[in-house]
């Protein structure tokens, strides 16, 4: 996660990280912010955490990772995990699928793939794109 990369750094967890404050700090990629936000939701120990679109600028692997990390360390939060990479919320307990502003779908994957139209054809449009490859 993200100490992994921090303790790379030159400064390790000394390092400012935004050039435009610090000549000598850091610009960090996405997905090293991604990492950071991950560490700062653990750390602070709230009963409920909001990712909105967390995995957006993430490579599958590091994607995957992300996911496990936050099913382990936040399995007794709420966690509200907004994305359209579907592929990211397969294993979640409770999936909500929403449609101009309204829930039509609510169950988890399996039950979606069943009764959810909407999911199934994301999913499946989602997955054909690796099948096709």
């Amino acid at each position: 996660g993200a100490d992994e990369f921090i303790r790379q750094l030159e400064k390790g967890y000394e390092t400012n990280l935004n050039k435009q404050y610090d000549p000598e700090g850091t610009d960090l990629s996405e997905g090293q912010w991604h990492k950071i936000a991950l560490a700062r939701a653990l750390y602070q120990d709230h009963e409920v955490v909001v990712f909105d679109e967390p995995t957006s600028s993430l490579d599958p692997i590091s994607e995957y990772e992300f996911v496990q990390d936050v099913k382990t360390c936040m399995a007794n939060k709420t966690v509200l995990f907004i994305t359209h990479r579907l592929s990211s919320v397969v294993d979640f307990d409770r999936i909500l699928v929403f449609e101009d502003g309204r829930i039509i779908g609510d169950g988890c994957h399996r039950d979606l793939m069943e009764r959810c139209e909407v999911y199934r054809n994301m999913f499946e449009v989602q997955a054909s794109r690796y099948r096709e490859g």
